[in-house]
């Protein structure tokens, strides 16, 4: 009879642990996933100098395309773009991509957090567009994600820069005109005696993938308004740790939340939130056992398990923090009831 319990019990804590704590991958592979919409070409460069000496602007033109766009994660959800070491093994900053389709980002660096990272000019970094891991169960390359090792010819000097040519500028012009032949349209550029210009939507579409952009090349606009601002990096130390899903669960970040399971989701061809996921739940179940022969109570296992389920939940990034605490409490008290007054412990 007792068995009988446990393995209800045990059931009902993994079904409670795969309802609450576990991601629902709903969203389906793009249909494309390149740097540039004109592969086997790449749009991938790097602007030295750009605002400061010593700055670092990573520029891309990112093209995740869906034959329908997804209703139920927005492209800064699901996907993130990322600067990879030369091996590919560290992510040294990120950001969430901005957009589906055909669009620009970017990430820019002043010249003092390009020396806290310690890049350096002419390096082979990889710039990479993945999918969030916490939402994508396996991700793979030219499916889900998209890699670009930086040659030496990637790299511009914006110091060197003239009204005559201007890297950046023409980059940018470069790729406003990929985007109106992939989105069909002619109203990202616009000629002013014999000059091309962003128009109002083209820049619009800019300022959003390149903030800033009408600082570091006013010439790309003619008329600019807006007060000079430098992008801090989005997701870089102890704030990527936090809030950006790859860095948070990356294997060689010091700090990642769940590293040490990263080479147990690897053997098993599946994420780390997915191994970490199942090693607490095998957790959950002994904990549960032990706590049924303490009590002898049914309710009590089945009270803790399914409250066991939400701090997994919320330390894998499924479950909301307010929730979490309101019915850990809960459950607290009347764990500590019954231990208290009917002398289990």
């Amino acid at each position: 009879m007792r068995i009988k319990r446990f393995l209800i019990i045990g059931l009902v804590i993994v079904i409670s642990f795969l309802i609450v704590a576990v991601p629902v991958f709903a969203i389906v592979d793009p249909t494309d996933i390149f740097f540039g919409s004109n592969p086997p070409a790449s749009f991938a460069k790097v602007f030295e100098n750009v605002s400061e000496t010593g700055d670092m602007l990573f520029l891309a033109e990112g093209f995740v395309d869906y034959a329908a766009p997804p209703t139920d994660y927005t492209a800064s959800e699901a996907f993130i773009f990322e600067v990879r070491s030369t091996d590919g093994t560290a992510v040294l900053i990120s950001r969430s991509l901005e957009s589906y389709g055909d669009r620009p980002i970017s990430i820019y660096l002043t010249s003092t957090q390009v020396g806290t990272l310690g890049l350096t000019s002419g390096t082979a970094y990889i710039m990479r567009i993945t999918g969030n891991p916490l939402i994508f169960p396996i991700l793979t390359e030219g499916v889900n994600m998209i890699s670009y090792p930086l040659g030496a010819a990637d790299w511009f000097d914006q110091s060197t820069a003239t009204e005559v040519f201007n890297p950046l500028r023409y980059a940018c012009i470069s790729m406003a005109g990929y985007m109106q032949t992939e989105d069909g349209v002619t109203t990202y550029i616009m000629t002013s005696e014999g000059i091309d210009y962003l128009t109002p939507l083209g820049a619009s579409l800019f300022l959003v993938g390149v903030p800033s952009l009408n600082v570091f090349v006013p010439s790309l606009f003619q008329i600019t308004s807006e007060a000079a601002t430098a992008e801090d990096p989005p997701a870089t130390g102890t704030l990527a740790i936090l809030t950006t899903p790859l860095i948070k669960w990356g294997p060689n970040v010091p700090g990642g939340t769940v590293s040490r399971f990263h080479n147990i989701g690897e053997w098993f061809g599946v994420s780390e939130v997915m191994a970490a996921g199942v090693i607490l739940m095998a957790f959950i179940v002994l904990l549960s056992v032990w706590l049924y022969k303490k009590t002898q109570s049914g309710k009590v296992v089945l009270a803790m398990g399914v409250g066991a389920t939400l701090p997994v939940g919320a330390f894998l990034g499924m479950t909301p923090l307010v929730l979490m605490f309101i019915i850990a409490i809960f459950i607290v008290l009347m764990l500590g009831y019954y231990f208290l007054t009917r002398g289990s412990l």
